[in-house]
């Protein structure tokens, strides 16, 4: 069986290397035997806690093959340039979201609004650091701590 993806010899057995979005595209085409782990719990992985919440999408506390393939399929149809990510970029550059995809159209939205809320004033990209200072975004946004927007906030007549 002939297949685009590279394997590295990695704590005594091969894993796949990913590299590149072509790297991704050929994952989520790698036959579940070739993958060295079917399913891991999420405790015995070492990354972003809220990362890994996100991808155990069926909230066992496990990532299986399929989640991951669903989720390298997400984050692909939600981008349209991935330089960003192949560089392990932090940020994301809205200029990259695939404005044919109406979920990366509610993400530009939001990021648009957090980085108005945080008195930011670009409109081009926002930092993870950014996106997940809820309790900035939150403080500067409009509204009056318990979730009513008082008129008085509102510019627009």
């Amino acid at each position: 069986m002939k297949h685009g993806t590279q394997f590295e010899r990695v704590g005594g057995s091969f894993q796949p290397v990913v590299r590149t979005a072509a790297d991704l595209d050929n994952l989520v085409n790698l036959a579940p035997a070739l993958w060295s782990v079917t399913s891991i719990s999420i405790d015995a992985v070492a990354m972003d806690n809220v990362f890994l919440a996100l991808m155990d999408d069926d909230g066992n506390g496990k990532i299986r093959v399929d989640e991951v393939k669903r989720a390298i399929q997400w984050f692909q149809a939600r981008l349209r340039n991935f330089e960003g990510a192949e560089k392990g970029s932090s940020t994301l550059n809205f200029a990259d979201l695939n404005q044919e995809d109406p979920e990366a159209m509610e993400i530009l939205a939001s990021a648009k609004l957090a980085v108005c809320n945080v008195g930011e004033n670009r409109s081009d990209s926002i930092s993870l650091e950014e996106i997940r200072n809820r309790e900035k975004i939150i403080a500067a946004g409009l509204s009056n701590g318990d979730g009513v927007i008082p008129l008085a906030l509102i510019e627009d007549p």
